[in-house]
């Protein structure tokens, strides 16, 4: 329903995941990632507000689950950051 950017920055043990929603909607509840280390940290904010999650690791896969699904509006920036 939307389309937008998505971007990955690391350095040294913490990686930066950034989507942001350019036209449309997006609809997220689950995100999964991967890192070749134990995840010992993990948030998610939209825009300045941070996001209460749920996170599964299994092996490099890591499991972001939300509560509730969140609709991402045009302008709107997602981040993932793991360390």
């Amino acid at each position: 329903e939307g389309w937008g950017t998505y971007s990955q920055i690391r350095k040294g043990k913490q990686q930066d995941h950034t989507l942001e929603v350019k036209y449309g909607k997006l609809k997220v509840q689950h995100i999964r990632l991967e890192k070749n280390e134990k995840v010992k940290n993990v948030s998610l904010t939209l825009g300045n507000e941070k996001v209460t999650v749920e996170v599964i690791q299994q092996d490099n896969a890591i499991q972001i689950s939300l509560a509730q699904p969140m609709i991402l509006q045009p302008g709107q920036v997602l981040m993932v950051q793991m360390s």
